[in-house]
């Protein structure tokens, strides 16, 4: 009896064995740990065909799966620059940012100039907020040669963290030059210029960045009009809203933002034609108490009276939802 229940379960884990490899084969993602012969079939793999296969369970959002495979790798390998990034940026993914860090670290006492473990280790630390130290990382990222051009993109931002806006905006310039067809440079530049103070080069930035993107340039637009609000050129912010409303035409910030700028530029009527679009597809607080100070202007006391009280009422309404 025994010997028959010992080769029913032989068949049915052979079965599973085949299942998963199949599965596999398709493409199909099976999470770390579960059923047997995977850890093997993974031993019999390549360290290419192991990365590959990491790369694509951290794509599908299978951490579990990634960092079983990584650590194969790294047993066999433990120089393997792939397999640490991956590791950590599963590890990253599953909120073990000690544990991502300490990774590198391990990573970084075999290879002591491998440039993306420096790269990955200055990202992480940059999301938990430790600037100084995340700027050491890049340093050493880029001391390195770092293949990754963005390590200057990323570098710039701690930069602008840090306050150190010209050392941003050098960054930037640098990350340009090596990728000059990226509208995203100019923008990110723009930034960095806007920061240190400097609204009319951050102007200029931006609207290179819009001549290079014909037909998905409303992101540039909005921030180019949140300059020409700062610098009060109104009538240039009021042409750059207005672009932007003829792709996004149900934006109701976009209506706001547009009659703010209209009643800045002395077109009260135009204004609340505005404010009225904007409370129609979303009658927020805000756009409420913007239309109320208006109406005052205009002399309709009584219309202004009753947008301060809708005003108060979403206040309160939602002060409830947040209890």
């Amino acid at each position: 009896m025994k010997t028959i229940e010992s080769l029913l379960k032989l068949t049915l884990f052979t079965t599973l064995a085949q299942m998963q490899t199949a599965a596999l084969a398709q493409g199909w993602s099976i999470p770390a740990g579960q059923g047997p012969g995977q850890t093997a079939r993974f031993e019999k793999q390549t360290e290419e065909q192991l990365i590959s296969q990491a790369k694509l369970e951290t794509k599908r959002n299978n951490p579990e799966g990634a960092l079983q495979i990584c650590n194969i790798i790294l047993k066999r390998n433990p120089k393997c620059t792939a397999a640490y990034v991956t590791k950590s940026k599963n590890l990253d993914f599953l909120n073990r940012d000690a544990d991502a860090l300490k990774c590198l670290d391990e990573g970084l006492k075999i290879l002591p100039q491998a440039p993306s473990l420096y790269r990955e280790k200055g990202l992480i630390l940059t999301a938990m907020n430790r600037n100084r130290e995340a700027l050491e990382a890049f340093n050493k990222a880029i001391e390195n040669h770092c293949p990754e051009w963005d390590v200057y993109h990323q570098r710039s931002v701690v930069y602008g963290s840090l306050k150190m806006h010209a050392r941003a905006i050098d960054d930037m310039s640098t990350y340009i030059k090596l990728q000059p067809k990226r509208s995203r440079g100019f923008q990110w530049r723009a930034a960095a210029y806007a920061q240190s103070g400097q609204t009319d080069k951050a102007i200029q930035d931006l609207t290179t960045a819009i001549k290079m993107s014909p037909g998905k340039e409303g992101e540039f637009l909005l921030e180019r009009a949140e300059l020409y609000m700062k610098v009060k050129d109104y009538q240039k912010a009021v042409a750059d809203y207005a672009e932007t409303l003829k792709t996004s035409p149900l934006d109701d910030t976009i209506w706001l933002k547009k009659g703010l700028a209209l009643s800045k530029a002395g077109k009260p009527d135009q204004a609340l034609k505005d404010f009225t679009e904007c409370i129609e597809l979303n009658g927020s607080s805000t756009a409420y108490l913007a239309r109320a100070d208006l109406l005052e202007k205009l002399g309709k006391h009584k219309e202004a009276a009753k947008d301060r009280a809708r005003a108060l009422q979403l206040e309160k309404e939602k002060a409830v939802e947040k209890l």
